[in-house]
């Protein structure tokens, strides 16, 4: 067994060299890990290690106690809390809280004790959010033991001794993808498989009726939108069920269904999938935005993994601590073993090749179209739509709230202070987005006959011109602030102000915590920063007529009712576009035999933004990871290549390789080995960067005069084009391959930067 070396109390301060030895410590066997680890913490400090008390866990509750009330500080001023209840049952029927299970029970505890405890989190206590987040990923790896339960483990007879390292990768693999309440939980395939063994009990009488009552039941969801595998007519058996029972709450956008009595009853026997709140789901909902004029292009080829390197890394992290537990406390539950050899750049390397959904790219043409129609309804209606919108809303308010949509439409369609719009072809207010059955409402879209309709294609207009240019998440947009989004705060329009140059301020959402981002700024043209100043007016008429608050965000779309404007949600955010994409018509293609239309999202504009950005040599990775907010340089490379056609990749990097080699490039690990093999085969001596056309005008006038002989036909000279046809040749086989290799390096500061190397791998020989 290898030597234990005992540290000092002095040495256990230098957090670097203590990981070091914890970590060297996981890769001995079992009983040699115990022994490192006890020696690493040393005699000294083993009283630090109880954990029968935690200060985190309040309200009369400790180690021992049933359910955990857990405090982990204030954030905001605001108390950062978890609830965990181990009154949980296992798949043979016995209790957690059984005296059989106290064993698995003590172990579990014990896994969760040990992510915040502070001897094994360099000897403090972390930041209040922090830590809750950490925990509550140390709840998601048990729940995933108990909800695989029955299945494969058996825990209340075998207690975890079932669980091999190969399910902690399969684990780290496949089930803490995002949403993870998809990924990890299975919602939508639980919650259909719970629906269909209740709507037996819907009547065709209780189906008739319900769906006379409010027929928009029977508007459904696109399939390609939806989550669910129901038929139409299951959907519409489940939506009536789900109204009987009561679960239908109202909202802004209609009527959403309310999971909370399901999650409870089938995730009863899970520490924390039955709090979790899973994504609204539009095959259940009712309400405005539920329907388009085609079907949607699918917006990924298949479902994507939603997994990064950084999330496997922060669940491994997790997971390591198995070690501790049977290494400090011996006691026996998931076996460390192979543990400590997992490496997360491997493992998101697996999850990569098992999942090849990715985001799908908008044609060019589509993107150009879009975004051309886009400026052209901006410049012609905003100033029309933003007014008559301001005369509705207060019209309504007049009113006292007694105001019905007829009595709107006659303001819009009659009223003199509407001539405005009705010289726009505006002549109503509203139509409901369930009463589309007519077949006229998209010709009514197209020729604006609806103010309401009007408003949400400019405001989806807007929102494919700024998500196109500025690279946004959809979130980061969203969350635009009123006054302070545009940086100078200055009119654009005023001829003192046409040469200054202007700044998008946005909250960086991958900056900061998950309650506090950092403010940063995106430089954007001047007509961007005209169109973000007519959006910022118009907001601040809304709040100066008391439509809105003042804390409210830029973006806003109206109540279908007129009395004023609603927060921009994700749901108003895509129907927006929607209604955009519908009015002018975006581009289709013919998927499974059916003709469907581009409807875009903003992932779709923001990865186009950049891909042009770098496919027209305007920036390398490190400016593309500005623009997109990413930290992570291999998850940019990621973006940037998935999109790309395999023959396309493959001479990209066929071209790449042979710059190296006339250049001279002697950074690039493995092109030695490639210029030897190549000079071999031509038995030549070095590259020359000369076409054929070159060396023949180079050398001819010194043949003729005499001053030069050569016996080489110079259709033998190793040229550019045949070097590259050869490298290339290379590639298509698998004989070599030129890969980025990562690494991390401290920069000056302190702050850890991650920085490439481009390797030519030598995969085999043909």
């Amino acid at each position: 067994m290898a030597d234990i070396v005992k540290i000092s109390q002095e040495e256990t301060s230098d957090l670097a060299k203590l990981a070091e030895r914890f970590h060297a410590a996981l890769a001995l066997p079992i009983s040699g890990m115990r022994l490192a680890m006890q020696e690493l913490v040393g005699a000294d400090l083993t009283d630090n290690l109880n954990v029968n008390a935690p200060e985190w866990l309040v309200d009369g509750t400790n180690f021992d106690s049933d359910v955990w009330s857990c405090y982990f500080g204030l954030t905001n001023n605001k108390p950062v809390v978890k609830i965990v209840s181990f009154d949980i049952y296992l798949a043979n029927g016995s209790c957690l809280l059984d005296p059989e299970n106290s064993n698995v029970l003590k172990w579990i505890k014990l896994f969760l004790s040990v992510q915040i405890h502070p001897q094994f989190n360099g000897g403090a206590r972390r930041g209040a959010k922090y830590e809750q987040i950490v925990f509550i990923r140390a709840l998601k790896f048990v729940d995933w033991l108990l909800l695989n339960d029955s299945a494969h483990f058996d825990i209340g007879n075998l207690g975890f001794s079932m669980v091999s390292i190969n399910d902690i990768t399969s684990f780290l693999v496949e089930s803490i993808s995002t949403p993870i309440e998809e990924s990890l939980y299975s919602y939508p395939k639980r919650l259909e498989r719970w629906l269909r063994f209740r709507i037996g009990t819907v009547s065709s009488a209780d189906i008739a009726r319900i769906t006379e009552q409010f027929p928009e039941m029977l508007t459904l969801p696109m399939k390609s939108d939806r989550a669910l595998g129901l038929t139409d007519q299951e959907l519409v058996k489940a939506r009536v069920h789900i109204h009987l029972e009561g679960l239908y709450d109202y909202c802004p956008e209609g009527r959403r269904y309310n999971p909370r009595p399901f999650i409870q009853q089938e995730y009863r026997n899970t520490l924390h999938g039955v709090y979790m709140m899973p994504r609204v789901l539009p095959d259940l909902s009712i309400g405005q935005a539920d329907t388009r004029e085609f079907p949607g292009v699918p917006i990924k080829q298949n479902p994507t993994s939603g997994l990064t390197l950084q999330s496997i890394r922060n669940f491994l992290r997790v997971v390591g601590k198995v070690a501790v537990v049977e290494g400090f406390y011996n006691v026996h539950g998931v076996s460390p073993t192979g543990v400590g050899r997992l490496n997360a750049k491997k493992l998101f390397e697996l999850a990569l090749q098992k999942s090849t959904g990715r985001i799908v790219t908008l044609p060019y043409a589509a993107m150009v179209h879009a975004l051309g129609e886009s400026f052209e309804y901006i410049y012609s209606y905003k100033d029309i739509v933003f007014d008559a919108v301001l005369k509705i809303l207060h019209d309504a308010n007049s009113l006292n709230n007694r105001v019905t949509n007829v009595d709107l439409d006659l303001l819009v369609g009659r009223d003199p202070r509407y001539e405005g719009a009705r010289n726009a072809q505006i002549e109503a207010w509203f139509k409901p987005r369930d009463r589309f059955a007519d077949g006229m409402f998209y010709a009514d879209l197209r020729s604006r006959k609806y103010l309401y309709c009007s408003y949400m294609v400019l405001m989806g207009a807007f929102l494919i011109v700024i998500g196109s240019l500025v690279s946004r998440r959809q979130s980061e947009l969203i969350d635009l602030d009123a006054t302070e989004c545009l940086d100078p705060p200055d009119n654009p329009y005023l001829e003192q102000n046409k040469n200054k140059s202007y700044c998008l301020l946005y909250l960086g959402r991958k900056t900061g915590s998950r309650t506090q981002h950092v403010t940063m700024s995106l430089g954007i043209t001047l007509p961007l920063a005209k169109i973000l100043w007519d959006f910022m007016q118009f907001r601040r008429s809304c709040e100066r007529f008391g439509f809105v608050n003042s804390s409210s965000s830029l973006l806003m779309v109206p109540d279908a009712r007129g009395l004023g404007m609603l927060p921009m949600t994700a749901h108003f955010y895509n129907a927006a576009i929607d209604y955009a994409c519908d009015y002018f018509e975006s581009y289709t293609a013919i998927v499974d035999d059916r003709v469907c239309r581009y409807y875009i999202r903003q992932h779709q504009l923001r990865r186009f933004s950049v891909l042009l950005l770098y496919h027209t040599g305007g920036g390398g990775l490190d400016l593309i990871r500005h623009v997109l907010g990413h930290a992570d340089v291999e998850h940019v490379y990621n973006y940037l290549t998935e999109s790309m056609p395999g023959a396309t990749l493959e001479l990209a990097k066929a071209e790449a390789i042979t710059d190296y080699l006339y250049d001279g490039d002697e950074t690039i690990s493995g092109l030695e080995w490639l210029k030897t093999r190549i000079l071999k085969t031509h038995s030549s001596q070095d590259f020359v960067f000369r076409t054929i056309e070159e060396v023949r005008r180079g050398y001819a006038p010194l043949v003729v005069r005499g001053l030069k002989r050569t016996h080489i036909p110079l259709c033998d000279v190793l040229d550019l084009e045949r070097c590259l046809s050869e490298i290339l040749t290379l590639v298509k086989s698998r004989i070599i391959d030129l890969t980025p290799d990562y690494f991390e390096y401290i920069a000056e500061g302190g702050n850890v930067e991650q920085r490439f190397n481009f390797v030519i791998k030598i995969l085999g020989e043909s």
